[in-house]
């Protein structure tokens, strides 16, 4: 969604931009909150740690992949 309104602003009139750049702050500010909720329950689990650890240990797998 937020490469879409990115998207969008590329071509949006002078009047929309403002609220279409609002709306990818608050996106941005959503994927922080919910990664660091999903990074906590990770941390919060053994089992989950481990898990976490050994997918990160394949070259090319981040805690993107991870989660």
């Amino acid at each position: 969604m937020i490469v879409a309104e990115n998207n969008r602003l590329e071509h949006a009139s002078s009047a929309m931009s403002a609220d279409i750049k609002e709306h990818v702050v608050l996106m941005k500010r959503q994927q922080l909150r919910c990664d660091k909720e999903i990074r906590e329950h990770i941390g919060a689990n053994a089992d989950f740690v481990r898990l976490d650890q050994i997918i990160q240990s394949v070259p090319g797998l981040g805690p993107v992949v991870s989660a």
